[in-house]
This record gives C-alpha cells, structure tokens and sequence, in this order.
C-alpha cells in the first residue's frame, strides 16, 4: 500500500463513504500520491457542483510577524562563543526570549573538539 497516498485523504475534508471508496481505489490501483490527489479534488469538485474545491489560504508574506532582531549583547555573546570554541556559532532569534544556537560541524574531528569545550566549560 502506499502511506503517501493515504496521507493525502487525512489532510483533505471528504466524507466518510468517500475516503473508503478512494482508499480502496488506492489499493487496487496502486496510486501515486499526485494520482491521489487530482482523485480527490475530482470528488471535492463533484461535492462542490462542479466548481473549485475549497481551499485553505496560506498567510501572506506580510502577515508572518518579523524576525526578533539581534541586540549588541546578543551579538557579543555570539562572538564571545566563536572565540572561546574556535568554531562558526550562530545564534537565531525566534522571539523576545527563545531561540537557537547553531554550531555546525564539518568531520568528527570538529564534533570531538566541540564536546571536549562543552565537557571544559561544565567542569
């Protein structure tokens, strides 16, 4: 059976009777997740009476709410950390108060080096 496929009916509104008749067609068919899908908007239109399918509107570029920006203090924490690691650090805001620190790593080497700092720094 195809899980793809099958994911596809759970994102999409159809009754019941529907989604048993299309899981069998999938089934049986073997439908490809593209398959699936002009499958399902064939029954939304059909629901619909021949119009468009109902759709969900992505927000806009400009309703998403803008990255925090990053202080002097955070920005001298940054480079304090790529100093004292000797590694690229970055530090991504998500909010007023949360976010993440973001250490890549290139071989193993890199990754051993990073813990010997952390296991330092927490003796």
């Amino acid at each position: 059976m195809r899980r793809e496929s099958f994911r596809v009916l759970r994102r999409r509104r159809l009754d019941e009777a529907d989604q048993i008749a299309l899981c069998k067609r999938i089934d049986s068919e073997g439908l490809s997740v593209r398959k699936t899908e002009q499958a399902v908007r064939s029954i939304l239109r059909r629901d619909a009476g021949g119009g468009e399918p109902e759709t969900i509107p992505f927000p806009a570029a400009s309703d998403k709410q803008p990255a925090t920006e990053m202080t002097n203090h955070v920005r001298s924490l940054q480079d304090q950390l790529r100093n004292l690691l000797g590694m690229k650090v970055e530090i991504r805001l998500s909010g007023e108060q949360s976010g993440k620190i973001v250490i890549p790593f290139h071989s193993n080497d890199e990754f051993e080096h990073l813990v010997r700092q952390f296991r330092r720094a927490a003796a």
